[in-house]
Order: structure tokens, then sequence, then C-alpha cells
């Protein structure tokens, strides 16, 4: 449970920053520095959630739906990248990861 309210925490303070108006630091979704990083943390699923109520923010823009979805997306695969050991960077780059971790754009798997 202790998880699930800092999941719920931190999707509202990245919805926060992510609510800054357009003109000034919308654009950016700094909401993913929040939302992460609980990816990261507590797994895909935590992430996905905190992303979701992250990029709620973004709904009433243009591409809003497509923007939630694309950050839900990113916080699962973050999250499953650091239950497998590997960032998602690290993953396409150390050598040491690449037998653990898989990059599809370079071509290489578990």
């Amino acid at each position: 449970m202790q998880r699930f309210g800092f999941a719920i925490l931190c999707g509202v303070a990245g919805f926060a920053l992510n609510s800054l108006p357009e003109v000034t630091l919308g654009p950016l979704l700094l909401g993913r520095v929040v939302t992460l990083p609980v990816a990261i943390l507590l797994g895909p699923w935590f992430g996905g959630l905190a992303a979701v109520i992250g990029g709620a923010a973004t709904r009433g823009s243009s591409l809003g739906l497509i923007a939630i979805i694309l950050l839900s997306l990113e916080g699962v695969l973050v999250g499953l990248f650091s239950r497998r050991g590997c960032t998602a960077r690290a993953t396409c780059v150390r050598p040491s990861c690449r037998s653990r971790c898989s990059c599809p754009s370079a071509g290489w798997s578990r």
C-alpha cells in the first residue's frame, strides 16, 4: 500500500509539473523527472501508474492522448529494464548488459 501511495504522490507531483503554462516549461514535460524514478525504484506497473497520472496534465493539448500513452509506455519499459538489472541507456551501450537485456534497435537479444 505504501508503494501505491508513493506512486500516486509522484504522479500528482508530475501532474503539477506538467501543468505549467505551455509558454514556459510545458512542452518539456518535466513531470517525467518525478515519475520515471518511480519506475526504476518500484517497478514497471507503479511507474506506468505514476506516468499516466502525470501525463493526464496533457489531456487538453492537441497530442494529449498520444502523450499519455507514450508516457505510460515509457514508464513501463524503464521499469522492466531496471528489473533486469540494466538502465535503458546501458542496455544498448555496455557489453555486460547485452547478455542480460535486450536492445531491439541494435539487434541484440537475451
